[in-house]
């Protein structure tokens, strides 16, 4: 009997874990001291990188990078002119640039996202209501029509993860489909403000957890296995003197989940201002980029515990203590580990 007793229990236990499993503890973040405070972000990182970048004679320059994507040996840059570059990594290399603006099925108005997975690559088409698909190598292969207006994605296992952008009143921000764009589940109401600031990334992926930003909130929630959970909620004491009846004035921007730091950025005083806590002991360092530092800090892109920043060589050479190594290349990408 004591045995039969012992071997429930443990079974109790085990099946208490796993329920568990999907669900994590919210994260109640408090930023303070950013007002008059400018740091070196780079040097909090563990470690810096830098990637050099060229285009050859035969391509067109790249102009103001929208976003990114990186693989272990592949680069795609998209910038505001619709166009898309695949680097090399190892080389630096332009390998091919792709631009196929229009409204045939393999054509696309815009690129608001990039995303890859399985070496397949997708890119985003807001305004077609699309997802192009690729292989690695910017062949094209396939669409995915959508019947929402989406402003942002990030690829699954099973399909897609959007945030809508064509949100009415009790509409839900985040959509998750399958790989044909059949609305499978839709979660998190979307705030009636919401739709003023499409520039933010709203959906990022560490590792096999995804993390969402509804806009205009300081809430992050987590998605795993189609199970969504607020993880991380910001506050502005200092400021948002009023946040308790739902008045705040700052509202965190891009943000970065890692395996031992959250990282945001927000606008204070009209300057990006970004905060790095340590899931580890809970210490906060925050304030605005100072321009006496040495290398820049503006990143992008996660990948893993890193983030990733890319910037015009041009550009970084007003930074005044900037001391690039090589000078003569058309970008320079930063590795922040974190």
């Amino acid at each position: 009997m004591k045995k039969l007793i012992f071997y429930l229990s443990v079974c109790l236990l085990l099946l208490s874990c796993s329920n568990n499993s999907n669900q994590t503890e919210l994260c109640d973040i408090n930023i303070s001291g950013y007002e008059d405070n400018t740091m070196d972000f780079a040097s909090l990182a563990s470690k810096v990188d830098t990637l050099y970048f060229y285009v050859g004679e035969e391509f067109a320059s790249v102009s103001m990078i929208k976003n990114i994507y990186m693989t272990d040996s592949l680069l795609y840059v998209s910038d505001f002119n619709n166009c898309i570059s695949l680097f090399d990594i190892g080389s630096g290399k332009l390998l091919k640039q792709l631009v196929n603006i229009g409204h045939a099925s393999n054509e696309y108005l815009g690129i608001e996202a990039i995303a890859e997975m399985n070496d397949t690559v997708y890119i985003l088409d807001s305004n077609n209501r699309k997802v192009l698909e690729y292989d690695k190598n910017l062949n094209y292969l396939d669409k995915v029509s959508l019947s929402f207006v989406p402003w942002d994605f990030e690829v699954t296992e099973d399909g897609f993860l959007f945030s809508k952008m064509d949100v009415a009143k009790d509409d839900n921000r985040f959509i998750h489909t399958d790989k044909k764009g059949t609305i499978l589940n839709t979660d998190v109401a979307a705030s009636p403000i919401g739709q003023e600031l499409f520039m933010c990334k709203s959906l990022i992926r560490h590792d096999s957890d995804y993390y969402l930003h509804e806009l205009m909130s300081n809430d992050i929630y987590r998605w795993k296995e189609g199970k969504m959970s607020k993880s991380y909620t910001v506050h502005f004491p200092n400021i948002n003197e009023n946040e308790a009846n739902g008045k705040q004035s700052l509202f965190i921007k891009d943000y970065f989940v890692t395996t031992k730091h959250f990282i945001c950025s927000f606008m204070y005083d009209h300057k990006q201002n970004y905060c790095i806590y340590s899931k580890e002991d809970g210490t906060i360092k925050t304030g605005s980029f100072d321009i006496n530092s040495g290398r820049p800090f503006s990143p992008i892109f996660q990948k893993g515990d890193s983030l990733i920043g890319i910037y015009s060589t041009d550009d970084i050479k007003s930074l005044p203590n900037w001391k690039p190594q090589i000078d003569d290349c058309a970008l320079t990408l930063f590795i922040y580990s974190f």
